[in-house]
């Protein structure tokens, strides 16, 4: 369950006309692998935006992607940022050592940013690397 470099860089393969493609073997650390990579063996430019959403979420909570979080220790990492989210609880989801009132409206960017790239749906997640133009983009967060 620790990211490895070679988690990121599915979308170097892809030509510029190139949206998706399919493969017969998954490779990847269980957990930074999009949900229809896993399920179908379909990759997209928009693959290595997720596993960089989940890394983020890591990052920013301070918890291991492996294990169940939420009252009843039943929810995904995933699962308990959504969650958090969507009960206006964001902050209960950061890391305590990176608590710095300064530094708090980046902490919430960077979550909102985190939260979209990992959505279900690869057409919900952003294309562009430069992330602050993702926030204006229209989703379902």
């Amino acid at each position: 369950m620790k990211p490895k470099i070679s988690d990121f860089g599915i979308v170097r393969i892809f030509t510029k006309d190139d949206l998706e493609a399919n493969t017969g073997r998954i490779v990847g650390t269980f957990g930074y692998v999009p949900p229809e990579y896993a399920r179908k063996g379909m990759y997209s430019t928009k693959s290595d935006v997720y596993s960089f959403g989940v890394l983020l979420l890591q990052m920013i909570s301070g918890k291991m992607i492996s294990l169940l979080y939420g009252p009843n220790e039943s929810l995904s990492l995933l699962d308990y940022a959504y969650e958090l989210w969507n009960d206006g609880k964001g902050a209960e989801f950061m890391d305590e050592s990176l608590d710095n009132t300064y530094s708090y409206c980046k902490l919430v960017r960077c979550l909102q940013i985190a939260l979209l790239c990992v959505q279900e749906n690869p057409i919900d997640r952003p294309l562009c690397w430069k992330f602050s133009q993702c926030l204006k983009m229209r989703t379902r967060i």
